[in-house]
């Protein structure tokens, strides 16, 4: 698809798509919840898992995976394979081994049973060692099939402690709290070395709270543990639509588009939706932007971005990007119009997302004349190249929707016209950008 800028309205009104990662815990945790009631509340377990149009594709795979288990935990008898479909979603691959294997392990139990986790893209590719190792120290096997792109697991867990390495995905923690309070004994969940992305474990907190299930958070010199009491789902008497059915504004789809509106010459955006309060870690976003001098002015749930790029009005930005891999990409090509020198430090887990993220964005800005070095954990920009003088450059999306995202930014930036392919990759987390894009930029 060809982007090109100059005809767009000069003031866009968008509303912020709902956070996936609120959406996916709010479903799972009160798809537990309610398949845990006695009797169990089949309304809340057909809305959980109703396919909507809006869905985004994780979104949708997390729906998919709620449908099977919960057809298979409430069968009469057993099946010999139920397979679970996460397409190209990490979270929902890394949440619902977990919380498949605990429902499984009181539901409808067989110690035979294979759980097909089968996947697509690069998600066979990502990291899930730090997960399977603590699993199969509870009896659980999990074996990668390259052949039929999936995980199988077997086995029937029971509580107790649960050791995990906290550096690699918080995402392992995050389906361990969800999971394991539907097992019948307590739980510890003991987290060895750094946390990384700990805003995304207290959003799983969160969510278990909002159906009345606390998780005691303890630390000593060497762990952070996380205590769970089993048959802690089934007791919730207050509407649990209300908590899946209100979930608030996505602040890294957010983060996009305000970047975009930063980018502008001329013109606005005015993003709603979002809470200025979130816990979501990509509100960071309003931090970079004070570090480069972009002003982001808020009302309540908006916020507008008035564009003045090639202001170079700062000096210098330096980030840590440990808790907010997916706006890195963003602020790297925001940076380069705002200021002559920019870090950003602890950027090694960009590379094993849906691409190597380093790689693919240090790409895209060379292309686009960005002066741009790649470094084993960091990125560093320093400003434009002065000489570039293209109307039009063609680049990847690397089949990343984070990436597809960038190239919008790069057209709006540099005002000229991309080629990008495979635009259709942004459905995995922001479908309505699509139209926006056919409406306003594509050519």
């Amino acid at each position: 698809m060809l982007l090109n800028p100059s005809n767009r309205k000069e003031i866009l009104k968008i509303q912020a798509p709902s956070s996936k990662s609120i959406e996916h815990r709010a479903l799972i945790t009160c798809f537990l919840e309610a398949i845990s009631q006695n009797p169990i509340n089949e309304g809340v377990c057909n809305s959980v898992t109703k396919i909507s149009e809006g869905d985004s594709k994780d979104i949708y795979a997390t729906k998919l995976c709620l449908r099977a288990l919960y057809s298979e935990s409430t069968k009469n008898e057993p099946s010999s394979e139920v397979e679970f479909e996460c397409n190209e979603s990490g979270s929902t691959l890394r949440f619902m081994i977990s919380v498949a294997i605990s429902l499984l392990s009181v539901c409808n139990v067989s110690k035979n049973r294979r759980l097909i986790f089968k996947c697509k893209g690069r998600l066979l590719d990502r990291p899930l060692e730090g997960l399977v190792k603590c699993l199969e120290s509870h009896g659980i096997s999990i074996v990668k099939d390259s052949n039929a792109s999936a995980y199988i697991v077997s086995g029937v867990l029971q509580g107790g402690e649960f050791e995990i390495e906290g550096g690699t995905s918080s995402q392992y923690i995050s389906g361990l709290l969800m999971g394991l309070p539907r097992l019948n004994e307590n739980s510890q969940i003991k987290v060895c070395g750094n946390i990384q992305s700990r805003k995304y474990i207290d959003l799983t907190i969160d969510a278990l709270h909002n159906i009345g299930i606390g998780i005691d958070n303890t630390k000593d010199e060497t762990h952070e543990s996380y205590l769970i009491k089993g048959n802690s789902y089934g007791s919730y008497t207050a509407s649990l639509e209300e908590i899946y059915n209100n979930v608030e504004g996505d602040w890294s789809n957010g983060a996009f588009l305000l970047c975009l509106g930063a980018l502008y010459g001329m013109g606005e955006i005015e993003v709603s939706g979002l809470n200025p309060s979130s816990k979501q870690g990509d509100r960071a976003i309003l931090d970079f932007f004070k570090l480069a001098g972009i002003e982001a002015i808020s009302n309540n749930s908006q916020i507008v971005l008035k564009g003045n790029k090639n202001s170079t009005s700062c000096e210098r930005i330096e980030m840590d990007c440990a808790n907010i891999p997916d706006i890195v990409p963003y602020m790297v090509i925001v940076s380069a119009f705002y200021a002559k020198e920019a870090i950003f430090n602890n950027t090694s887990r960009l590379r094993i997302k849906e691409t190597d993220r380093v790689m693919a964005i240090c790409e895209m800005a060379r292309e686009a004349g960005i002066n741009i070095t790649e470094n084993e954990n960091s990125i560093e920009v320093r400003g434009l190249d002065e000489s570039f003088d293209k109307d039009i450059i063609k680049l990847s999306s690397y089949n990343d929707h984070r990436m597809a995202m960038c190239a919008l930014l790069i057209a709006e930036g540099r005002g000229i016209s991309v080629d990008i392919d495979e635009i259709e990759c942004i459905r995995k987390s922001f479908p309505a950008l699509i139209d926006i894009i056919n409406k306003e930029y594509a050519r």
